[in-house]
């Protein structure tokens, strides 16, 4: 079974030897999800732990999705983010998806659609990037912080 632990929100990694996803918390509400290799199984458990704790923490939940460096991922790695996207449906307001390939794009379009519009792919990391600052400063400037907005690097 592969080895992983379960992090705190903030700046954090869940990894295995086939993946990893890399978490960052850059304001109140606001969760980005960077996604390489495989996507395990075993990711499942602490995401849905960190995204319950974004989802009940009184803002509506904006999660980042870089899934650009994503090689594949385990059936129930699908499920699990599906069933909890369902679940929580009226906690969420945005779900930003990176993608590599308009191919890929095309499935977060079709999701987005079962979903209500609450997917939104993007292929180009400049958009994506752009969307998730203009998402942290607005969260900020609500919540009355006047200190700066750090980003971590893509996984490489």
């Amino acid at each position: 079974m592969p080895a992983f632990f379960v992090p705190q929100i903030g700046g954090d990694r869940i990894s295995t030897d086939r993946g990893e996803v890399r978490l960052e918390h850059p304001a109140p509400g606001v969760l980005v999800v960077r996604c390489s290799g495989h996507g395990e199984a075993a990711f499942v458990p602490p995401l849905v732990s960190l995204f319950e704790a974004l989802a009940a923490s009184g803002h509506p939940a904006d999660l980042f999705v870089d899934a650009e460096r994503l090689t594949d991922f385990d059936r129930e790695y699908r499920t699990g983010m599906v069933m909890w996207i369902k679940r929580n449906r009226p906690r969420v307001h945005c779900i930003n998806v990176l993608v590599r390939s308009k191919f890929a794009a095309m499935g977060v379009s079709l999701a987005s659609l079962r979903e209500r519009g609450l997917l939104v792919p993007f292929v180009r990391r400049e958009d994506f990037e752009d969307t998730l600052r203009a998402v942290v400063e607005q969260r900020t400037q609500d919540a009355g912080h006047a200190q700066g907005v750090g980003f971590v690097e893509p996984i490489a």
